[in-house]
């Protein structure tokens, strides 16, 4: 087509000699390889014996490729270069992403469907790329975990005194009796959650991925109770933690994004180390796509090395 380049030309012919060319003479005369191509000239294409196709090829600005076709050619070659690499920094961009959010229960054959890769090393070496982002993943992770229905089997909706800042819980088979969010995990919407009977204090609701639940097994056992959240409208109790390179206005810059996200702090923990800021805030959120925001808000900020919800 009109405008074509030397590289158009030399994939047209051949995707292994689009890949080795390295130089262009037209009608005689070496020429730059985004040099537009006309009707009726010579084309010769200069290659390399072994080649790979730039990464500038692919930008639009410069002017090397016109074709869609030869466009296709060289993102198929760079898909399937350092594969394995890329799988690998994709990888730990998701578990990055899991750790951030503090989801754990993520099924990955459907994230991957979401992005239409058929396989999951396919979906990482994708990101892995850049090709998806992790704010895509990041979106669509928080849609995997949204609220599953409530348990139908012998359950009655058992509201937690306000003070524990819990929605309407349910809990199987369980009438009149209190019902409190365990400290030592702090579910809160969407996480997976168990009840667990204590003695005398009702039912403390825990994440199912919580340590301490791991721990209850033998007799004990028993005492745990299915448990979801009900369709209240309530807020919960969350913790964001924050490590940074410290500097003047750190907090300030924090709690600042807090109030425009509608986060209530209740309580904030600073601790400076060696130059390190660690922080904790204490905030009442509606939901975790509203501190999810928070945290990409936060991450953003100079010298902030992490922002996650403390699990």
């Amino acid at each position: 087509p009109a405008g074509a380049s030397p590289v158009d030309f030399a994939y047209q012919v051949h995707s292994d000699l689009g890949h080795r060319c390295r130089g262009a003479k037209l009608d005689g005369v070496m020429v730059p390889l985004n040099t537009p191509l006309k009707n009726g000239q010579r084309v010769e294409i200069i290659t390399v014996k072994q080649g790979a196709p730039s990464r500038d090829w692919l930008n639009p600005t410069l002017g090397y490729l016109v074709t869609q076709r030869a466009r296709a050619k060289v993102r198929h070659w760079f898909k399937y270069q350092h594969f394995d690499e890329n799988v690998t920094d994709g990888r730990a961009l998701l578990d990055k992403e899991l750790h951030r959010l503090g989801a754990t229960d993520v099924n990955l054959d459907k994230l991957a469907h979401k992005f239409n890769e058929p396989k999951v090393d396919e979906f990482l070496a994708a990101l892995g790329r850049g090709d998806i982002t992790p704010h895509q993943v990041g979106s669509a992770i928080q849609e995997q975990i949204a609220p599953v229905a409530a348990v139908p089997v012998k359950t009655r909706a058992v509201r937690a005194p306000k003070a524990q800042a819990a929605d309407s819980i349910l809990i199987e088979g369980v009438d009149n009796l209190p019902v409190t969010l365990a400290r030592c995990c702090k579910p809160a919407p969407p996480d997976a959650i168990v009840g667990y009977a204590t003695q005398g204090r009702g039912i403390s609701v825990h994440r199912r991925d919580c340590a301490n639940v791991q721990r209850v097994t033998g007799e004990r056992a028993a005492r745990l109770l299915a448990a979801d959240w009900g369709g209240g409208g309530g807020g919960f109790d969350s913790d964001i933690v924050v490590e940074a390179y410290d500097r003047q206005g750190l907090l300030r810059d924090i709690s600042d994004i807090l109030a425009k996200e509608r986060l209530a702090v209740e309580r904030v923990n600073t601790e400076s180390r060696k130059g390190i800021a660690a922080m904790q805030f204490g905030v009442r959120a509606s939901s975790l796509e509203q501190i999810s925001r928070a945290l990409s808000r936060i991450q953003g900020l100079p010298n902030v090395i992490e922002a996650v919800r403390k699990r």
